[in-house]
């Protein structure tokens, strides 16, 4: 039922109508979940089709039989559907995020992030074929580590032609990159500054295609996205990673006095 023009109660529970989402149960999600942000509290319900009830059903019968009953419970609320969702260790944890128009929604934790100013895509992995990347705000930034390399069209896709610099064959500091940001530089000149660290040689243009994970085998070329390496995989050594910064940072530097 809704209280107020722009309130919502639901269970008993009252809140407000910025921020709703549901996730509709499937056979690889026990349960239709539905979640608010509520300025300082979060309302969140989750129901599930492997009860009692359902037992008698098959499995699909089941999932449709709940996915209706809730979106009718909450259709007054308005919600938003989640449906694309990446996995990356955040905070030390993996957890997974959906994608929403304006939000990163992980409804298990209940984490909401702001979608991004710009993303920083750094330290691409050969061997493990994951990579990074740090979510860049006015004043500041988070970071998703060991992201798997299929979600990187979801999550360009995503930015929606909003600033992506490619850091990927090193591991920089986002700090530098912050100063840089708080200085007024633009993102073009972020990213010149970071392709020479990077490799000068060698692009690190990203160009994935395909559907299925064979054929963006096939297609995707990594050792065309890091810098060269004798190994097979990228080795982050410390004095490495320290003369990258130092180079971020010298070059932040000489761009403060033009």
């Amino acid at each position: 039922m809704t209280t107020a023009d722009n309130m919502f109660t639901v269970n008993n529970q009252t809140f407000d109508k910025e921020c709703i989402y549901v996730v509709e149960a499937s056979t690889s999600n026990e349960f239709y979940r539905f979640l608010a942000f509520n300025k300082g509290k979060i309302v969140s319900f989750k129901y599930s089709w492997l009860t009692a009830e359902f037992k008698e059903l098959d499995d699909v019968a089941a999932i449709e039989i709940l996915n209706n009953r809730c979106n009718k419970m909450f259709a007054h609320c308005n919600p938003l559907v989640l449906k694309d969702s990446i996995d990356v260790v955040y905070k030390n944890t993996t957890r997974s995020f959906y994608l929403s128009d304006a939000k990163l929604v992980c409804l298990h934790d209940k984490i909401l992030l702001n979608k991004p100013n710009a993303l920083v895509i750094s330290r691409m992995s050969l061997t493990l074929k994951t990579f990074d990347c740090a979510l860049f705000y006015d004043k500041s930034y988070d970071e998703f580590s060991v992201v798997d390399k299929k979600y990187y069209e979801a999550i360009v896709k995503y930015m929606d032609n909003k600033p992506i610099v490619d850091a990927s064959g090193m591991q920089i500091n986002m700090n530098n990159i912050l100063d840089a940001v708080l200085d007024n530089l633009s993102w073009s000149e972020i990213q010149e500054l970071v392709e020479p660290i990077i490799n000068e040689d060698s692009s690190s243009e990203y160009e994935p295609s395909g559907d299925d994970d064979d054929e963006y085998e096939e297609d995707c070329d990594w050792d065309d996205i890091v810098e060269e390496s004798d190994t097979d995989d990228i080795v982050y050594e410390r004095d490495d990673e320290e003369e990258a910064d130092k180079s971020l940072v010298s070059r932040v530097n000489k761009k403060r006095k033009i």
